[in-house]
């Protein structure tokens, strides 16, 4: 078996939105955030980011792509440099200046025009394959299969024939696995997905991953995780870290805010209710954490939800 079907056999991947736009006046976002994978490819014209991670540039032309890993704050310029400087919270309040939906596909060369898709691929479906294993965002060149298939997404999403949610299932699933295919013919960071995966493959942690994200709306101490794994609690903390990378704390506030996330996007429950729903018994706690960890208000996401 090659090195990544171990990988790609433990994978779970699901999408999360499609647009094709136009971008009608330079602009540049300072402080990007997404809870989910970002894929974005530039059909006409150029796009500069910044991954904050890496304190590395990079300048993307037509035909290029851009991953963008979920929970990553990124730079991202459109057009000219130092036009439009912007906060995430001030693009999302006046985006229609700066950015126009391609409805019938058909791409302007005058302009810049992307393609981008959100998407989660969670490995054992508990922990995110790319921020978990510390792989920091990156430029794709030459991914000609990448650029089909996501050109294929967008065309099911706009048209919503009959059975588009099966075939843009399908499509995104193939679109990760030619990620990382790409990632593994090119050697970027294979050793790290390899030694990762393998930590991540202890029983007991698996357990622990499938409680916590079962049970995201109760009291989840390191003390109750222990006992149902059962280690020490004086150790547990230690042993999640070792594994993970991160310590179970985090972790659960994490997928917390990630559930939240999928709710507020998804539903129209209200902001108390999907609090309650994830864990947080103060509303108000729940919203300046929420703030803290993605730049803008719960509220907003909504919003964010419906264009970018």
């Amino acid at each position: 078996m090659h090195t990544i079907d171990h990988i790609i056999d433990s994978i779970d991947v699901r999408f999360g939105k499609t647009k094709a736009m136009k971008i009608v006046q330079d602009f540049t976002i300072e402080n990007f955030y997404e809870t989910e994978n970002v894929l974005i490819f530039v059909k006409t014209g150029s796009a500069h980011f910044f991954c904050k991670k890496q304190n590395k540039a990079f300048r993307l032309k037509k035909g290029d792509i851009y991953l963008i890993i979920g929970g990553t704050l990124t730079s991202i310029t459109y057009g000219k440099k130092n036009e439009n400087i912007m906060s995430n919270e001030h693009f999302l309040d006046n985006r229609w200046q700066y950015v126009q939906l391609i409805n019938d596909l058909v791409y302007d060369d005058q302009h810049t025009n992307i393609i981008y898709i959100n998407f989660d691929v969670k490995i054992f479906n508990a922990i995110n394959l790319f921020a978990s294993f510390n792989i920091p965002s990156f430029q794709l060149k030459n991914a000609v299969k990448m650029k089909d298939i996501l050109q294929k997404i967008t065309e099911e999403k706009k048209y919503e024939r009959e059975g588009y949610e099966k075939i843009v299932s399908n499509y995104t699933e193939i679109l990760v696995i030619e990620l990382l295919r790409f990632m593994f013919y090119n050697q970027m960071f294979v050793d790290k997905l390899m030694k990762k995966k393998e930590n991540l493959q202890h029983p007991k942690l698996i357990d622990m991953f499938n409680y916590i994200n079962n049970n995201l709306d109760k009291k989840l101490s390191n003390k109750i995780i222990a006992q149902i794994v059962n280690v020490s609690e004086d150790y547990i903390g230690q042993y999640f870290k070792m594994l993970v990378g991160i310590n179970p704390q985090d972790y659960i506030e994490y997928q917390r805010m990630e559930k939240a996330v999928h709710l507020l996007r998804s539903t129209k429950k209200s902001i108390q209710s999907i609090a309650e729903e994830v864990g947080f018994k103060d509303t108000a706690y729940f919203c300046r954490r929420f703030k803290m960890m993605f730049s803008i208000p719960a509220s907003k996401i909504r919003i964010k939800n419906r264009v970018i």
